[in-house]
C-alpha cells in the first residue's frame, strides 16, 4: 500500500511541475541589470541661471583662495519645487525641514554633459523645462540641496 501512495505522490508532483516548468520557460528573460538600472525621470520648470560658487579646496570663499566654480542651476517655480520635494528618493537624502531652511532651496543644480552645457549657454536666463533623474546633495561639491542628472532641456516657450 505504501508503494502505491508513493507512486501516486510522485505522479502528482510531476503533473504539477511540468506546467510550471513550461510556464517559466516561456516568460521573458529580461536581464536583472536592466531592471536594476531603471530610474524614473522627472520634469520640472524654472529659470535657467549660471551661478558662481566657491569650490575646492575649502568650498568657503573665492577671495580666500577657493576655486571659482560656475554651475548651471534652475530656479524652480513653486509647482516644480513642490513636485521635487515630494519625488521619491532612492539614496540617503536630506529631510524636508533641512531643505526648506536653506536660502537656495528652490535652486536645482544641473549635472550635464558638454552638449547640454552648450544648450544651457543658449538658454541662459530664460524659462526652461528640464527632464532627468532627481537626487539630493551628498558631497561638498553639491552646492544646492536638490540636483538633477539632466537628460533633456527645452525652452518653455518652444515646448508650448
Amino acid at each position: 500500500m505504501n508503494r502505491i501512495q508513493s507512486t501516486i505522490c510522485i505522479c502528482l508532483v510531476i503533473v504539477a511541475a511540468v506546467p510550471l516548468a513550461y510556464f517559466y520557460s516561456q516568460k521573458s528573460k529580461t536581464p536583472i541589470a536592466s531592471i536594476q538600472s531603471f530610474e524614473p525621470s522627472i520634469t520640472l520648470r524654472g529659470k535657467l541661471r549660471l551661478k558662481l560658487f566657491p569650490g575646492p579646496p575649502e568650498y568657503g570663499s573665492i577671495k580666500e583662495g577657493d576655486r571659482a566654480d560656475y554651475v548651471w542651476i534652475v530656479e524652480l517655480d513653486e509647482p516644480s519645487f513642490l513636485l521635487a520635494l515630494n519625488a521619491p528618493e532612492n539614496e540617503l537624502s536630506l529631510d524636508l525641514a533641512s531643505i526648506l531652511k536653506r536660502e537656495d532651496a528652490h535652486d536645482l543644480i544641473l549635472c550635464l554633459d558638454e552638449k547640454l552645457e552648450r544648450t544651457c549657454e543658449e538658454f541662459k536666463d530664460q524659462d526652461v523645462i528640464v527632464r532627468g533623474i532627481l537626487f539630493h546633495a551628498h558631497t561638498a561639491h553639491h552646492y544646492t540641496p536638490l540636483l538633477i542628472a539632466l537628460k533633456d532641456i527645452l525652452l518653455e516657450k518652444a515646448a508650448n
